[in-house]
């Protein structure tokens, strides 16, 4: 079993910091534990973890621009806390989203939520096992 906390996450232009509570959250969601849902969410209803700022990558870019114009974004994983989404995962994407002014998000949020208003969710499902994209 793929222990998360061990993945290194220190690319782009510094370190993203660490956010334990995902990383639990996700250890759950990988063994069944917890179930997820796809949600189409309102970008005011997504709060990033920190004031992390990305560095700019013009590759990543493109790739966003490619995949959002194709109406099919790059995934944020959020969770709930305070009645808010807490995205932690992509802050490349979620700057993007908010660059490209997007109204909406496409989520995968984890564990349970309460919030209803103006989100759309799928149906639970189980975590599968993440798998690495390489973008050149």
């Amino acid at each position: 079993m793929l222990d998360i906390s061990e993945i290194n996450t220190s690319f782009g232009g510094g370190r993203e910091p660490k956010d334990e509570h995902l990383i639990d959250l996700l250890m759950k969601a990988y063994k069944g534990e917890i179930l997820c849902r796809k949600a189409i969410v309102p970008m005011e209803l997504i709060q990033p973890f920190s004031d992390y700022l990305p560095a700019a990558n013009e590759a990543y870019e493109k790739y966003f621009a490619e995949r959002y114009k194709a109406m099919d974004p790059p995934q944020l994983f959020v969770y709930e806390k305070d009645g808010k989404f807490i995205m932690s995962d992509d802050y490349y994407a979620y700057y993007l989203y908010k660059a490209v002014n997007a109204p909406l998000a496409l989520c995968t949020v984890i564990g349970d939520t309460t919030i209803t208003d103006n989100v759309k969710y799928g149906d639970p499902f189980q975590l599968p096992p993440p798998t690495a994209e390489v973008i050149e």
